[in-house]
């Protein structure tokens, strides 16, 4: 019947195999949606005739179940203990594998625990506890796959990875190198510098008195230590000013060498950068970086500056980071934050500055690093053609309990703004505003003088208000 009236089969095939495979609650949304196109597909599709309500009712219903299962199954009442909400809003929008209000989850937890407390400015269900601890921690705990900067490793930390390094070759005498290495207060850079001869002297002594040999494995595993600690020492001696790739362009052809970088700094158009890498593998997911890219935005927006976020490059102080990479799986991360932050977005801002962050936040960007790693990074342009002096909140975090949130990027860092300070705020936002144009303006008369206009320079001229906007047009630059 329906191949007959719509004349679509091979659609229709595809979509009844879609259906087939999607859980009741989003079949259900699925046809709200399909009744405001067809109800009489709708109808086939449900096999009854329902109205709007109805299927809202059936839609909540389905959903609640779906939650106070997962939470029947994670969690456990305990008074004594708490558990951050944003966990527990991550763990059901990861299981159930779309969006859920956190205020569907909130009814749902207080319904099934009624001993557990939660207040609308706090950021924990108190005397809840995870029913097994490691749902919570084994991800957390996960380290990253990198190599540590052995560069300038002091003797302590050097004497456990002397330890580490040792057990490989063979087991049981790493602990003879940690404890010789932390007698003689052995620092990576100085057991470096160590001769063949040198290295004997000092550890031989520990290896005769277990009764092992110093041998040629025991020499050439030394000798690889050496060697690596070098490699690190290059690396770090190699700072480089302009490894990483231009701002609003992609990458093309740019690798990234492992090496310590250190952005120029500049006026409010020369972007700034923000180095993330978390200590845990198991951290870095599309929630996180959409919940960090999300806060960026908002503080550069604010802050009336050019700026990215590199997800991959480690922050070692003074402004400078030293380009690590992520795992190669992180590919699947990059191919999935774009969605991750358009969802960050809705949920995020007010309605009327949605279209501002969409045009602010440009597009993930996925550069490949030495080694086979990556480095995910993310572009804000702050301009906006709605919002030009007005300081933007958002609600945060994107999961768990959220509040009104102004963040503004000051003195090279992102600070959060009181509620009391939003006047003071203010002013100095329209000075950085007005700061802003006047750069661009600056910039539009130097290029006239040069002749040239780069797409960049094309796109922060948007910015400008309609009288500067028609003077680049007479220069020629639009």
């Amino acid at each position: 019947m329906i191949e007959q009236t719509y004349n679509c089969e091979e659609q229709m095939h595809l979509l009844v195999i879609y259906i087939i495979e999607q859980p009741k609650d989003k079949v259900l949304k699925f046809c709200v949606c399909l009744r405001k196109m067809n109800t009489l597909l709708a109808d086939f599709v449900q096999f009854r005739s329902q109205s709007d309500s109805d299927i809202d009712k059936a839609v909540k219903e389905e959903e609640n179940t779906k939650i106070k299962s997962i939470v029947g199954s994670y969690f456990a009442s305990d008074t004594s203990k708490s558990v951050c909400c944003e966990d527990v809003h991550i763990l059901i929008d990861e299981k159930r594998k779309c969006f859920t209000r956190f205020e569907s989850i909130k009814a749902c937890v207080m319904e099934m625990f009624p001993d557990v407390s939660f207040k609308e400015n706090d950021s924990q269900f108190h005397g809840l506890t995870w029913s097994d601890e490691s749902n919570c921690t084994k991800r957390e705990n996960e380290p990253e796959d990198v190599d540590e900067n052995l560069s300038d490793m002091p003797s302590d930390k050097f004497s456990q990875y002397m330890n580490i390094q040792m057990e490989k070759c063979r087991t049981g005498i790493g602990s003879l190198f940690e404890t010789t290495t932390l007698e003689e207060c052995i620092s990576s850079d100085v057991f470096a510098n160590l001769t063949p001869e040198q290295l004997e002297e000092i550890f031989s002594p520990k290896m005769k008195e277990a009764n092992i040999k110093f041998g040629y494995g025991i020499r050439t595993a030394l000798s690889e230590i050496q060697k690596n600690i070098k490699r690190h020492m290059i690396r770090s001696s190699l700072e480089k000013n302009n490894i990483l790739r231009k701002f609003d362009t992609p990458p093309e052809t740019t690798v990234y060498t492992r090496c310590t970088v250190r952005p120029p700094s500049g006026n409010l158009l020369a972007p700034v950068h923000e180095f993330v890498l978390p200590r845990s593998k198991g951290r870095m997911t599309c929630t996180f970086m959409g919940k960090e890219v999300v806060r960026f935005a908002t503080a550069c927006i604010n802050g009336k500056k050019n700026d990215t976020i590199h997800f991959g490059i480690k922050y070692v102080g003074n402004g400078n980071g030293e380009i690590v990479g992520l795992s190669n799986d992180a590919l699947i991360l990059g191919q999935n934050l774009n969605l991750e932050i358009r969802h960050c977005i809705r949920y995020c801002f007010e309605q009327a500055t949605v279209s501002v962050a969409e045009r602010c936040i440009l597009p993930v960007q996925i550069v490949p690093v030495e080694d086979n790693r990556l480095v995910l990074e993310v572009d804000v342009v702050s301009f906006s053609s709605h919002v030009q002096k007005e300081i933007i909140g958002i609600m945060f975090p994107p999961k768990g309990n959220q509040r009104k949130k102004y963040f503004v990027y000051r003195e090279n860092m992102i600070a959060t703004i009181e509620q009391s300070r939003l006047g003071t705020l203010q002013t100095d936002i329209e000075k950085l505003f007005l700061e802003r144009v006047h750069q661009l303006y600056s910039a539009a008369i130097y290029l006239d003088a040069h002749r040239t206009m780069t797409y960049e320079n094309m796109y922060q001229t948007w910015l400008l208000p309609l009288p500067l906007q028609l003077r680049c047009s007479t220069l020629g630059l639009l």
